[in-house]
């Protein structure tokens, strides 16, 4: 033995999927310039809190609490997205300027 283990120890590239950004409530409402309340009730629809099918007019909220805590609701990126386009807004990409 030579006591070289480096080439058994090489690493190993995992590819780990991004992690998603998620708007908490009152981002959402000052970037429309709305109040908290109607950014709540107007135009989030809770996944796992409000019964029925989600219409294309909300966007998903996220509880991302621990179970027996208080709900921190939040909205991902891609929804937020999504919901502007549905909306009528038109979105640039200032990542590629």
């Amino acid at each position: 033995m030579s006591g070289d283990t480096s080439a058994s120890h090489k690493l190993e590239k995992v590819g780990l999927p991004a992690l998603a950004f998620m708007f908490t409530i009152d981002q959402i409402a000052s970037m429309l310039n709305v109040s908290e309340d109607t950014v709540r009730l107007v135009y989030l629809y809770y996944q796992g809190r409000t019964s029925g099918l989600k219409k294309k007019h909300h966007m998903m909220a996220i509880n991302i609490a621990p179970d027996g805590e208080n709900a921190s609701w939040r909205v991902s990126l891609e929804e937020y997205r999504r919901w502007l386009s549905r909306m009528g807004f038109r979105q640039a990409d200032l990542t590629r300027m």
